[in-house]
């Protein structure tokens, strides 16, 4: 084996050149690779969405009206995997999401996000709309009896399939970059 490295040392010391264009080709190599290493971890942190609810008041022909709207902050759209709605330990989806509310609340409309949906870089989706009515809570109330009795799931994904999880509770992304 030791032939091999004195064949080797003896070729490097007899071709300077030749080894330095060699060792020179290898760092360039190296430094692409890095570099488009970089450039994708940074396309796939110029798409990721990031869904936030936020709640609004909203007048209408004199009534007013508490909004729960689910808002894209992020930067790219967020395609919607699964929605629902948790409350006493369990999971409500769909038709069953709907009636959760309409049960409890009156005057209320509700709209449910569907799988395969998407909701577009800086766009805003109404999830919530209460009548407020002059005797019954007021906005703070409602926000608080919203928070505490009920949590918002929504698992959501880059188009570059990042995945997260946003919940009325904690936000989490689900895989690193």
């Amino acid at each position: 084996m030791t032939e091999y490295w004195t064949l080797f040392y003896s070729w490097i010391v007899s071709n300077p050149a030749a080894a330095t264009g060699i060792f020179i080709s290898i760092v360039a190599l190296a430094a692409t690779i890095f570099l488009a290493h970089a450039a994708r971890v940074q396309n796939k942190q110029s798409v990721r969405p990031f869904l936030n609810a936020l709640f609004e008041l909203a007048s209408e022909n004199g009534h007013d009206f508490v909004e729960l709207w689910l808002s894209n902050v992020g930067l790219g759209p967020a395609l919607i995997d699964d929605f629902a709605i948790h409350h006493a330990g369990k999971a409500y989806r769909g038709d069953a999401a709907l009636n959760l509310f309409t049960e409890v609340l009156e005057d209320c409309t509700v709209f449910v996000l569907k799988p395969n949906g998407a909701i577009a870089a800086g766009e805003k989706h109404m999830l919530l709309r209460i009548k407020v009515h002059k005797d019954g809570l007021a906005m703070d109330e409602i926000q608080d009896f919203l928070n505490s009795e009920y949590e918002l799931i929504v698992n959501y994904r880059s188009f570059m399939n990042q995945k997260a999880r946003y919940s009325s509770k904690n936000h989490e992304f689900l895989l690193p970059l």
